[in-house]
């Protein structure tokens, strides 16, 4: 393939842009929900983008392409800046461009061998969930067989210095072809692709299992992990057949192409088994394609972006009504701990403490905590704590189940009540035993979990062991001494 040209360079004026975005329809915000803090709406359709973005696009040497990528199709002017405008006689515009209002961010022309990202530069940090709504249009394919590549959305590193999209074609501007490097920094990157490539080995980078082979055109929706260079970039999940297609590549301009609005859910990468899920609305509402698991060791802090990319084959690919929110949930914390001897028919305590995080939300909803004793310990009275209602553990089983309705909405960073779990050992209970509790809500991230070991006491001192030997000799053995004596 050739080689990747120059980069395209700007940032757009103030503004913060955190995670990943909710709108519904075009044109339409969706309502904000109380866990979501709307941090921007962009519906690219004037010459006036206010959030703080980097764009940058790269040609191969086979490319045509006479404009600056990305550009608002709502103006002609080259110059503008931070965005550029398409410039005019682009193909599939009006000879002035858009009308302002009806403007759309142009990723790539239908030339061969294009990438373009706009990549919002204002790290944020990352103990977020993010949610993602843009529509999408893919048309007016070139002389090509079939229509590529598609669009992409991604999360990367909030220290990753980005002037440069990944590869072209099935990279869609975040993942690795050959030589040709991903984009800088990369965590997790959505692929909605119309031919198929971004879920296919040709976008993997070294280190990665080998991904199922499909064959061509085979639209899909797929996610990849993290990656720099040409290392990384792991197949995360990729969808089955689409329940319809991604494009029209019959038509020349977007009036009678398709809109595709995609949904895109990022769980908090501190949930216990975080996921991203993607859903397509192909016209009978939203429908999932497809949900995939978030990679290990996300970064500190992160920022977004949306690339697209061409190849042999070739498309317009466009984005609008772009919403930006981050997700924010109570995030729930909890200590264990014992008191008690521990002996064997004996009895001790577990005390639980659950609090908030102080970077989360409030807590308005129940907290239940639930806690299965190990085999050897039952529950000997009802668990007790101010506040919590106890009643649904059993006494003397394994069973303790505890709840707490806030009469008033608990802030952040804030410690509930503690609860105190009297149990009973068992007479031949021996060894060590691990208890782990369990504490959800509703809408906190979670559930949260902790466990508590405690070696039972059988009775003898660990300083003095006694051994009885032929010939009626008693050997004490202390730590340093051994002391004999004939009875």
């Amino acid at each position: 393939m050739p080689p990747p040209g120059h980069a395209l360079s700007h940032r757009w004026a103030a503004g913060g842009f955190v995670a990943l975005l909710a709108l519904a329809t075009a044109g339409v915000t969706a309502p904000v929900r109380a866990d979501q803090r709307p941090l921007a709406t962009e519906a690219f359709s004037t010459a006036a983008p206010p959030n703080a973005w980097v764009a940058a696009a790269t040609a191969g040497a086979l490319s045509k392409r006479t404009t600056a990528l990305p550009c608002l199709t709502a103006s002609t002017d080259v110059l503008l800046t931070p965005l550029r405008g398409c410039a005019a006689g682009s193909p599939g515009l009006p000879p002035a461009g858009d009308v302002p209002g009806a403007g759309v961010l142009r990723l790539t022309d239908n030339q061969n061998y294009e990438a373009s990202i706009a990549v919002d530069h204002a790290p944020q940090p990352y103990d977020v969930g993010l949610i993602a709504d843009f529509d999408m249009y893919m048309y007016s394919k070139g002389a090509t067989n079939a229509a590529a590549d598609g669009v992409s959305f991604f999360i990367l590193d909030g220290s990753a210095s980005v002037s440069t999209p990944g590869a072209y074609g099935g990279g869609l501007g975040y993942a690795p072809i050959g030589g040709i490097h991903g984009i800088p920094g990369a965590y997790l990157g959505v692929g909605i692709d119309e031919l198929g490539n971004f879920e296919q080995s040709l976008t993997d980078g070294s280190g990665c299992p080998p991904p199922p082979s499909l064959p061509l055109p085979s639209p899909r929706v797929g996610a990849r992990g993290p990656g720099n260079g040409t290392t990384g970039y792991c197949l995360l999940g990729s969808s089955g057949v689409l329940p319809g297609p991604l494009d029209s590549p019959a038509q020349t301009t977007r009036s009678p192409a398709v809109r595709r609005h995609v949904h895109i859910v990022v769980d908090n990468p501190a949930a216990p088994t975080p996921h991203v899920t993607v859903s397509i609305d192909f016209g009978s509402g939203l429908a999932q394609v497809l949900a995939a698991p978030l990679p290990p060791s996300p970064p500190a802090t992160f920022q977004v972006g949306i690339g697209s990319g061409t190849g042999v084959n070739n498309a317009i690919h466009e984005l609008s009504n772009l919403s930006v929110a981050e997700v924010v949930q109570p995030v729930l914390t909890m200590l264990k701990s014992h008191q008690g001897s521990f002996k064997p028919g004996g009895s001790g305590s577990y005390t639980l403490s659950v609090g908030l995080m102080s970077n989360g939300l409030g807590e308005t909803q129940p907290v239940t905590v639930t806690d299965d004793l190990p085999a050897g310990l039952t529950l000997a009275s009802l668990p007790s704590g101010q506040g919590w209602d106890c009643s649904a553990s059993a006494v003397g089983t394994a069973k303790v189940s505890c709840r707490l309705t806030p009469t008033s909405p608990v802030t952040a960073g804030s410690v509930l009540p503690t609860i105190t779990v009297p149990v009973t050992i068992a007479a031949d209970a021996t060894g060590s035993v691990q208890n782990t509790a369990t504490a959800s809500s509703p809408d906190a991230v979670g559930p949260v979990r902790a466990s508590d070991t405690v070696s039972l006491d059988t009775g003898l001192p660990l300083w003095l062991i006694i051994l009885v030997i032929g010939g009626g000799l008693v050997v004490v053995l202390t730590p340093a001494v051994i002391l004999r004596r004939r009875l």
